[in-house]
């Protein structure tokens, strides 16, 4: 969801390397912040060595990038669909944000903006609660926005009629 939230901002985002597949590393010495990329578990193929004054055997919290490639709710594949929706939408990195006002749509558990750029308009909204969340777009800025595509944790179906949305916990939605 971290990763959705810095992917929607305005602007240019930094992904780190091996943020998109979870690393990390270990301790506190400058060279554990240089480990070779993750991979494969099985694949040394092309890896670079541990520089000097790293520690070694850092065990991965998450898949290496050959597994991660194939699961369709990896991390991977989550910063892959974000970064597809911020291509796709260039409102989202250039656009000027209005934040909705509606407590209908911003409140505790989600909130709304609008970006324009170039006389064009998209909605963002946001769950950020664990639960589905229903959003009733009615009265409020997003009324007659339709949702256009969608970041969830499972790639879970966002389902959405007249000016109500149905969010899954943790979603992310883009509406036009």
């Amino acid at each position: 969801m971290a990763a959705g939230l810095l992917l929607t901002m305005s602007g240019n985002p930094f992904v780190y390397y091996g943020e998109e597949v979870g690393m990390k590393s270990s301790g506190s010495e400058d060279p554990n912040k240089r480990l070779p990329m993750h991979w494969s578990d099985t694949d040394e193929t092309g890896v670079t060595k541990v520089p000097e004054g790293a520690d070694t055997g850092v065990e991965q919290n998450f898949d290496a990038v050959d597994i991660e490639e194939t699961e369709e709710t990896s991390l991977l594949n989550y910063y892959k669909r974000a970064l597809w929706m911020r291509n796709a939408y260039p409102e989202i990195a250039r656009g000027t944000i209005s934040i909705v006002s509606s407590e209908a749509v911003t409140n505790d558990n989600t909130a709304g903006i609008i970006k324009t750029w170039n006389g064009s308009e998209i909605g963002i909204l946001y769950n950020l609660s664990e639960d589905e969340q229903s959003v009733d777009l009615t009265g409020t800025e997003l009324e007659g926005f339709e949702v256009v595509c969608s970041l969830t944790l499972d790639n879970s179906v966002v389902e959405s009629s007249e000016n109500t949305v149905k969010m899954p916990g943790k979603s992310i939605l883009i509406l036009k």
